[in-house]
């Protein structure tokens, strides 16, 4: 169980959707020095998380219009998110979100003691 929450800001495309990831420019203005955590999901009849992960938003974007593994769901659509957090919390959130969300891409799962963040679209820190 979470001893520690965190209530995240999740970006969104300037109209307030979320980000449609084969639209978005790593080079942007807007992503300039943001860093955190990330979430990538695909849409469809059904739709699934891809993948979770954290580092320098331009950076793992350029990561993900480059992977294979990734790019095998553009056909559903692929939406992404980010919410700034700062370094050191940076595992904890992580580690919650994988394990809360369960992504179909799986990348290890840091060591850190999860952190309870709200998930996007919701405002308040899940409980575990």
């Amino acid at each position: 169980m979470p001893e520690e929450s965190l209530r995240l800001s999740w970006g969104t495309a300037k109209d307030g959707s979320w980000c449609d990831l084969l639209s978005l420019d790593p080079e942007s203005p807007e992503l300039k020095g943001l860093e955190g955590v990330y979430v990538l999901w695909h849409g469809g009849d059904e739709p699934g998380m891809v993948r979770v992960g954290q580092g320098e938003v331009r950076e793992r974007l350029r990561f993900l219009l480059g992977d294979p593994g990734v790019l095998k769901f553009k056909e559903l659509g692929l939406f992404l998110t980010w919410a700034v957090v700062e370094r050191r919390k940076r595992d904890g959130a992580e580690r919650f979100l994988q394990d809360r969300l369960q992504p179909k891409i799986k990348s290890p799962a840091p060591k850190a003691a999860p952190i309870a963040v709200n998930l996007p679209g919701t405002s308040e820190p899940e409980s575990p």
